[in-house]
Formats: C-alpha cells, structure tokens, sequence
C-alpha cells in the first residue's frame, strides 16, 4: 500500500453518507456504544496511523463491524487516525486485497509500513476488543502513556 493508492479509497463520511440507506448498517452504527477503553486507545494515537478496510456491500459481518472502527474514529475525532474503506467490488483493488475474504482491516504507520491486520476471524468474534488488543501493542511512541 502506498499513499496514493490508499488516498483513492472512500473516506469516513463518504463511506456512512453512501451505506446509511442499509437499514441494519445504520441501526448498528446508531446502536454502537464504544467502550471507554476503546475510546481511550483511540484517542491515545499520538502519531500517523492509515487504516484501510476491505468491504463488501452485503457482507453481514461487514455491516456489524464497519460502523464500530467508523464511529470510534467519528466520536474521537483523533486527526492522527485516517481510514479508508475499499470495496470488493472495485476494480482499483490492490493485488495485495485480491485474495482477502471481507472484512479485512489492515493498519500502516505513517511511512505505510504495516502495523498490524486483522481478518474475518479477528473481527468476527469480537471486534472490539480485538482492535483494542491490537492497538495496545503497537509502538508505546505512537501511543500516549496513560492507556
């Protein structure tokens, strides 16, 4: 992944604003309540961190996932964090997603060195405490001390 290739991808609002007609992605972004620990790792990224996420349109674990990472990022308005969100479907998709089962959530650094992925597994079982455990051991220097 590089930037330019990532910068192609939806944005945050751009991703909601087209998939807030699905009724049970909309009820699940709604109904999300983010933990305080999510939260706060969340708002403890103190350096660049680029997320991409493979979706797919009536992927049922998709449409109970996404909305949590988008509302984490929406509620905690950390300008460190930018996610990019990248269909399936899309003929721009990079080889590296060509074999990936949806959802698919990859973190790169700054540089877009990779931090850390998870898979269908990871985000299936429960999703966010497996994004915070994946936070908690990236770089204590790309987080604050206080998580």
């Amino acid at each position: 992944m590089d930037e330019a290739t990532f910068r192609k991808n939806k944005d945050t609002l751009a991703y909601i604003e087209e998939n807030i007609r699905n009724y049970y992605f909309k009820k699940r972004y709604q109904r999300y309540n983010p933990s305080p620990e999510a939260l706060n790792v969340f708002s403890s990224i103190q350096k660049s961190v680029n997320v991409i996420v493979l979706a797919a349109r009536n992927c049922p674990i998709c449409i109970a996932s996404i909305p949590v990472i988008l509302r984490l990022q929406l509620d905690v308005g950390n300008p460190n964090i930018d996610i990019r969100i990248i269909e399936e479907s899309s003929p721009s998709l990079p080889d590296f997603l060509v074999d990936k089962k949806s959802p698919f959530i990859v973190f790169y650094d700054g540089e877009f060195n990779e931090l850390f992925s998870l898979d269908q597994k990871d985000i299936k079982d429960n999703f966010e405490n497996s994004l915070v455990e994946e936070l908690r051991k990236i770089d204590s220097d790309m987080l604050g001390t206080d998580i």
